[in-house]
């Protein structure tokens, strides 16, 4: 009885305030009064009981208004749910929206048309970025390259170490992720209108000198999408389980989706500029995954190129401990492919 009360008088000063969510508000009121009325008339829960075949079973009633009420309360769930997901999707809309706009390209910064720009997720890495950016080369086949380091909310002088070395730079006001900040360097690329578009680690573990291998098929028209791939390549020895871990995920990502992807993890990719336009990415971390499902599920051509993944130059990594990882990157390819 209580508790049917409380509902019910919730769900009315919600429904007193503006609002154009009014589904849990008229749910919530809705279990209230349904509470109140089997507990003055308590054999109206024979009609539910019925429809369940319970019944004659003992203690039925109660059964079935337990069922009734997880199915009740998972509705409220999933529609939290959506509410906060709403609400993160014009979260990230606002937030790219501010540092878009406060980019803007340097004085006498050539034309990308036809060239490529290097997107470059950054979180503190000043010293990683003042021995890997002088190795980018001025052009590739011909036409002009040039490099964006998306500084993601870092609190040393990462920033600053990409502008002297050359980079353009554009500052997310605190960490969101490197899909959340590649993100924001794909609204960018859509002004500058490069050719191909190239995703770099900042930490060294890319080699500069191999771009021109994962850009040629992007502008010989052989792909769309070219991934980076250590085990067709090599790679300097780190974590056992990481590793064994990429295998495993290559393998679930291939089963799912089709495709035979190599390394499903690497974050060393190049694409073309109307391909990876059209692709609706969401993912705020382990983006690399939901790329190849993505553009799968698109039908583009994906393709991969070896490559050398060396150990990073200096500092630690952000992407956490193994366990963690996998968890959350098994947890992104099973959204990503029922989205």
């Amino acid at each position: 009885m209580a508790g049917g009360l409380a509902a019910v008088y919730i769900g009315f000063r919600r429904l007193r305030a503006d609002s154009d969510e009014r589904g849990s508000d008229i749910l919530m009121m809705a279990i209230g009064l349904t509470g109140l009325l089997v507990a003055a008339f308590p054999q109206l829960a024979n009609i539910p009981s019925d429809l369940f075949h319970m019944k004659q079973t003992q203690g039925g009633r109660l059964i079935t208004l337990l069922i009734l009420s997880t199915l009740a309360l998972w509705f409220l769930f999933m529609d939290e749910r959506a509410k906060n997901e709403k609400l993160r999707i014009q979260f990230d809309n606002l937030v790219r929206t501010v540092a878009r706009e406060s980019f803007h390209p340097p004085e006498g910064a050539p034309s990308l048309e036809g060239g490529t720009l290097i997107l470059m997720p950054a979180m503190d890495e000043e010293e990683n970025l003042q021995k890997v950016l002088p190795r980018i080369p001025r052009t590739i086949a011909g036409a002009p390259v040039m490099t964006l380091v998306i500084d993601d909310g870092s609190k040393d002088a990462t920033a600053r170490a990409a502008r002297e070395g050359g980079a353009m730079v554009v500052s997310n006001p605190f960490n969101r992720g490197g899909g959340a900040a590649l993100r924001l360097g794909y609204d960018i690329a859509a002004a500058l209108r490069p050719r191909v578009l190239v995703t770099m680690d900042a930490d060294g573990q890319h080699q500069p000198e191999e771009l021109e291998r994962l850009v040629a098929p992007i502008m010989e028209d052989r792909a769309d999408i070219i991934v980076g791939s250590r085990v067709l390549g090599s790679r300097e020895k780190d974590s056992a389980v990481r590793w064994a871990g990429v295998h495993m995920f290559n393998w679930i990502i291939n089963a799912l989706m089709g495709t035979r992807i190599t390394d499903c993890s690497s974050g060393f990719r190049a694409f073309r500029l109307e391909a990876i336009s059209g692709l609706t990415l969401v993912q705020e971390q382990y983006h690399t995954a939901e790329l190849i499902i993505v553009a799968s599920k698109a039908k583009l051509r994906i393709c991969e190129e070896p490559i050398h993944i060396s150990k990073r130059i200096s500092g630690q990594s952000k992407k956490g401990k193994n366990l963690i990882y996998g968890f959350r990157f098994l947890r992104t390819v099973v959204k990503a492919w029922i989205r």
